[in-house]
């Protein structure tokens, strides 16, 4: 396994803090009165990957696996207590194992390739070959990846996104990302009922469907032709640049051919249907 730390500059911080693009502000960039403000964070930077050969009790049939992670994970961030956050990255990155320390999750998870009862004889190899000369028949290099990654952070909020990609055969790879925004100052994960008044549902729906049929470049109507399950709010839900993001994965409403779908709203438009903390969050008061 290999770590780093990354050490975020002053400089990295304001630009990584800048005015939310979809709200109101409360300066320019010509604002001479403005201040400039600083927030130390500290990050490790870690990497883990394992190969396996596996043999299973049918003679014919032989495979590999490669299990890896990466892994940008907080430990600092200025004087707050993100005990919580790292938890929520490990409950949401690993949800099946039970250590709390992030180098022995990773280690765990790595060497688990009994998981995924490909097999009864597992070897660990260093590499998996080119090109294995052997006689079996059926081969297939199969691989499992998980990451955590930092998208965006303020003095308020962090907003992480965490990545699995798998592939245990077919013609793709399954993926699936579960963005989410922490708010550093409660110690929360920001989620819909953060956001949104009781009872926005249906609004939000139409305002999400509405700009998925518009990414399309088709008409509201027309998304029924082509989704494959009805359009519901989904569970990931995230703060970027000042705009609320809904998130769908793969297959969740529409055929995989559309990949992934980020559905951005300005929370300007949309206020009326936001929760005062969500208001001063964004501020906007229209």
């Amino acid at each position: 396994m290999k770590t780093s730390r990354l050490f975020l500059s002053a400089a990295t911080i304001a630009l990584m803090t800048s005015a939310y693009s979809c709200g109101n502000g409360n300066g320019s960039a010509n604002d001479t009165d403005s201040i400039i403000s600083s927030m130390k964070m500290t990050m490790d930077i870690k990497s883990a990957s394992r190969n396996f050969k596996i043999k299973s009790f049918d003679p014919e049939f032989e495979c590999y696996l490669t299990i890896s992670a990466d892994v940008q994970w907080p430990t600092s961030i200025g004087a707050y207590d993100i005990s919580s956050l790292q938890d929520t990255l490990l409950a949401i990155a690993f949800p099946d194992q039970k250590i709390r320390d992030i180098d022995s999750v990773i280690l765990d998870y790595t060497a688990d390739a009994k998981a995924y009862e490909l097999g009864d004889s597992i070897t660990t190899i260093s590499n998996i070959p080119d090109n294995d000369n052997s006689s079996i028949s059926i081969q297939a290099n199969y691989f499992n990846n998980v990451k955590i990654q930092l998208t965006e952070i303020n003095d308020q909020l962090a907003t992480f996104n965490v990545q699995t990609i798998q592939y245990m055969g077919g013609a793709h790879p399954n993926s699936g990302s579960f963005p989410f925004s922490y708010d550093l100052t409660t110690g929360n994960v920001i989620n819909y009922d953060w956001l949104f008044k009781e009872g926005s549902e249906d609004d939000i729906l139409d305002a999400i469907k509405n700009e998925v049929a518009r990414q399309l470049d088709i008409m509201p109507d027309e998304l029924a032709d082509i989704q494959i399950s009805e359009f519901a709010i989904p569970a990931s839900v995230y703060i970027l640049n000042g705009c609320i993001v809904f998130h769908y994965n793969h297959y969740e409403v529409l055929p995989y051919s559309y990949g992934a779908i980020d559905v951005t709203l300005s929370p300007i438009y949309i206020s009326s249907l936001l929760t005062d903390q969500a208001k001063e969050l964004f501020n906007t008061d229209l």
